[in-house]
């Protein structure tokens, strides 16, 4: 079973330069988390200029893959606020900030 990011090259440090991007995470980062979302994910993303291409996670899997492209605009700014909580219960501190 092969993956379907092989086709797409990502080097961290020419970042600039490369117009699609992956983000592989552990899959409860995301669907276990006090303070993200898969929605808030996305729209993180697009906040900075990328948007979504495809995305591969399974329920109970271990981990969720993105692709995402860099667009010319990003969408319109979205102020993030540091730790919101955004779901109850017994969740995982994960978060993602974004300094500007």
């Amino acid at each position: 079973m092969g993956c379907f990011f092989s086709q797409y090259v990502f080097i961290p440090f020419l970042t600039t330069l490369i117009t699609d991007s992956s983000t592989q995470l552990p899959l409860p980062c995301v669907s276990n988390s006090r303070y993200l979302t898969f929605e808030h994910l996305k729209a993180l993303m697009e906040s900075i200029g990328f948007s979504e291409i495809r995305e591969r996670w399974r329920q109970n899997g271990k981990m969720g893959y993105w692709l995402y492209q860099k667009t010319a605009v990003p969408k319109a700014p979205h102020l993030f606020k540091k730790k919101v909580v955004l779901r109850q219960g017994n969740r995982n501190n994960f978060a993602i900030i974004v300094n500007t």
